[in-house]
């Protein structure tokens, strides 16, 4: 090799060595890689209350409510929930009569009131991307319900099934006056009724997975389903307490005469999945 040569392999090499350093030493020439388990939360956007409007489908009907939550850590928030939602026994079956809808052996209608406290946490945040945010919560708390006659109360003549004997009848044994059976009253409509209505307390409570969407914190829309439940320790009589099982056709000179047999009791449980969806946003 030559001098000229040996300059020349000389000079070549210290340029690679000086951009290799120059390369090396820039910042920012390679971009941050985001780990595996980093995950975005409320609290880095330095968002802590949030409020929605729910809209709850239950096998009550249909219902509403307001959320205030808070939160508590990266991944944790508590809750509180005021809802107004129906209450009925499940096994009701409507039927139309002349345009009129008609449940038959049913005695109130109810209206509750639950205010519930509950916590929500957050699950498997490092696999599942921030903008589908699984979560389980539950709730519970007091509730007040307010229980308004299904139909107005009619004077009939009637005879209990255990006093009534077809071959020794007499209208002697016959009682006269109101009682809670399906002697074809009519059906008040949902505003009739409230003045003979009354409250009663009792407990409420939920237990729910659901789904936080979307990239922005600071816009809720959430969807949870689980099960709801309620319960009065006095019972509601939801259901007649009473039935007409038959009747004595009325006679020229007495009325019809119902043949009357226990009911429904009280029903103390009241409990439905449930499916609730939410919009709101956090601050």
């Amino acid at each position: 090799m030559n001098t000229f040569q040996a300059y020349s392999a000389i000079l070549l090499f210290s340029g690679l060595m000086l951009s290799a350093g120059v390369m090396q030493a820039q910042p920012g020439f390679e971009p941050p890689v985001r780990g595996i388990d980093e995950y975005r939360t409320p609290s880095d956007y330095n968002l802590r209350n949030g409020a929605a409007f729910n809209i709850v489908l239950n096998n009550f009907g249909f219902g509403i409510s307001g959320e205030y939550r808070r939160v508590l850590s990266p991944l944790s928030e508590g809750f509180v929930e005021l809802q107004i939602t129906a209450l009925r026994d499940v096994t009701e079956q409507n039927y139309q009569f002349f345009g009129q809808q008609i449940i038959p052996n049913k005695r109130n209608r109810i209206l509750s009131f639950p205010l519930t406290f509950g916590f929500k946490h957050r699950l498997f945040p490092q696999p599942i991307s921030d903008n589908f945010r699984l979560f389980v919560s539950g709730q519970g708390g007091p509730t007040l319900a307010f229980v308004y006659p299904y139909y107005s109360l009619n004077n009939v003549n009637y005879i209990m099934v255990e006093d009534f004997d077809p071959a020794n009848f007499s209208y002697d044994d016959v009682s006269f006056g109101p009682i809670e059976a399906n002697t074809g009253q009519f059906v008040n409509d949902a505003f009739q009724g409230w003045g003979d209505g009354s409250w009663m307390w009792g407990s409420a409570g939920q237990l729910a997975v659901g789904v936080d969407f979307g990239d922005d914190f600071k816009s809720m829309t959430t969807v949870k389903v689980g099960f709801t439940f309620s319960y009065f320790s006095e019972g509601i009589q939801v259901m007649d307490p009473f039935n007409a099982v038959d009747f004595i056709p009325p006679t020229q000179n007495a009325a019809e005469v119902y043949i009357i047999d226990k009911g429904s009791p009280k029903q103390k449980f009241f409990g439905s999945p449930f499916i609730t969806i939410s919009f709101g946003s956090m601050w």
